[in-house]
């Protein structure tokens, strides 16, 4: 059954809140010339957050939205107090993710193009095999999130919704959340510019598999997913390396179809078969 939400979920759910007006905000500065190999998105010269703004956001850090903290520097803009906020937590998780969307054909939103339906909406999962933050073990975890973009992805304006796994103690679900919503930087960061909406964070019991080829995962009670990867030439896997809008960068993802994509939530509703997918292993730091 699905957890009870603590009183910790409830700030989550503020922070991220916060977070998406503070990605709109005019104290946010990218210089598109330079690149952020791996990801394809524009590189912070620095990550600026309004003064008043830092304190609602439940003493956690915000670090940049690329992963890494940008050069110092950057002029203040007149009129407003800006504060540099660095990172304190340590941490790292690797495992496997695999995701799947409503798009016909391979995913052409990780090719900067817009995608086959107009719209892309896709249920992302996440297999925790090791990691730790801080003094937290997250070993054998599992996080789930929806993202629905009414676009082209790299354009952004999404809604987002995150899922953290019911078995997680009140530490190690604090951790998830500020990973997997990016709070803690590294590449789940990289999302921010894109998310215009958080439509939620819930506790929920998650099950994920990986069986050779298949994934599969539950959200209990929200939805279902399941891929299986195409045979290529002499029955290799077809895999894709470096593209532009990847999740999980330095590990090429096999693509795949969908068998089933099911997902009853927030509004959005999704029962589908045939579609595209893709997994690979993924490794996260920050």
């Amino acid at each position: 059954m699905r957890r009870a939400l603590a009183p910790d979920d409830g700030q989550h759910i503020a922070a991220l809140s916060r977070l998406t007006q503070i990605n709109s905000a005019p104290a946010l500065r990218t210089s598109a010339s330079r690149r952020y190999s791996g990801l394809g998105f524009a590189r912070p010269a620095a990550i600026l957050i309004q003064a008043s703004t830092v304190t609602d956001l439940i003493g956690h850090p915000v670090v940049s939205s690329i992963g890494e903290l940008g050069r110092a520097g950057e002029k203040k803009s007149r009129n407003e107090s800006e504060v540099k906020v660095p990172m304190t937590s340590k941490w790292q998780a690797k495992g496997d993710y695999f995701e799947t969307c409503n798009c016909q054909t391979l995913c052409p939103c990780i090719f900067l193009s817009p995608p086959t339906e107009g719209n892309c909406t896709v249920l992302v999962g996440w297999h925790i095999e090791s990691g730790k933050f801080d003094d937290a073990s997250l070993d054998g975890l599992n996080v789930a999130a929806f993202f629905h973009s009414p676009g082209p992805m790299h354009q952004g304006n999404w809604s987002a919704a995150l899922y953290l796994d019911s078995r997680a103690s009140a530490e190690q679900s604090d951790a998830l959340a500020k990973i997997f919503s990016g709070q803690a930087g590294g590449v789940p960061a990289a999302l921010h510019p894109l998310i215009s909406k958080v439509l939620g964070v819930k506790s929920a019991e998650i099950t994920y598999h990986a069986d050779g080829r298949r994934r599969h995962m539950t959200i209990r009670d929200v939805g279902e997913s399941e891929i299986e990867a195409l045979q290529g030439v002499g029955g290799a896997d077809v895999t894709i390396t470096n593209h532009p809008l990847g999740i999980a960068p330095g590990h090429p993802s096999v693509v795949s179809r969908s068998k089933q994509l099911k997902f009853r939530d927030y509004g959005f509703t999704l029962d589908l078969s045939g579609r595209t997918g893709q997994f690979s292993p993924f490794t996260y730091e920050g």
